[in-house]
């Protein structure tokens, strides 16, 4: 008996049908990870490895389609949001995953001008301060190295930039990590980012003056 081909217009379903799915399934785990994340900086720590996965999921869903990226904006327009507030759950696995998220979604220009909107520049350099004064900050590596990436592409559309950098404190804090960066020969993905930020910031007098005191500047 002889195979009957599919349709053209059961054929062209099929990938409606997935993208679909897929949107749905960013939604649940949009939620999950909210609710979760919440509980987790009001102190759950035992919900640090449900956020994890819902995090690693999220990052899966979003980075592997353009229609899942385009969908967090447009139909979960709360999504950027929670997305950020995530930075605040203490995890530092789920907080390294989330800005990973973020990145991926910032391949559009005007996806990085509704991230910029919403203060996602001024919450990574907090986060990137606040990391970098950790005592063990070995551990905060990957972290460290996905804010400055981080804030190196949003960089490209917050044109206050250089001010919001010193606004928040965040030259002394770069001017740490170039020194600290500098003298570990495997640091070589973290160095890259962080002169990036000295170039952007360096263009604004004030945050010259400070450099110069912090020694990376004559």
């Amino acid at each position: 008996m002889a195979h009957r081909k599919p349709s053209a217009k059961s054929a062209s379903a099929l990938p409606k049908e997935a993208t679909a799915q897929s949107r749905s399934q960013i939604q649940t785990l949009l939620q999950s990870l909210d609710a979760n994340s919440k509980a987790l900086a009001g102190g759950r720590g035992e919900l640090a490895t449900t956020c994890r996965s819902l995090a690693s999921r999220l990052h899966v869903a979003i980075s592997n389609e353009e229609s899942a990226r385009r969908a967090v904006f447009v139909q979960y327009p709360k999504s950027v949001q929670t997305l950020i507030s995530v930075i605040d759950c203490k995890d530092v696995l789920t907080i390294t995953t989330c800005l990973q998220i973020l990145y991926s979604l910032c391949t559009n220009p005007v996806r990085r001008g509704r991230l910029v909107k919403q203060g996602t520049v001024d919450k990574v350099w907090r986060l990137l301060i606040s990391r970098h004064k950790e005592a063990d900050r070995q551990s905060c590596d990957k972290c460290l190295q996905h804010c400055l990436i981080l804030l190196v592409r949003l960089s490209r559309t917050e044109k206050s930039f250089s001010v919001r950098a010193r606004l928040v404190g965040g030259v002394p804090c770069i001017c740490s990590i170039l020194k600290t960066v500098s003298g570990i020969a495997r640091s070589g993905t973290m160095l890259k980012p962080t002169l990036q930020i000295i170039r952007l910031i360096a263009i604004n007098a004030s945050n010259v003056s400070v450099m110069a005191k912090h020694g990376v500047v004559d």
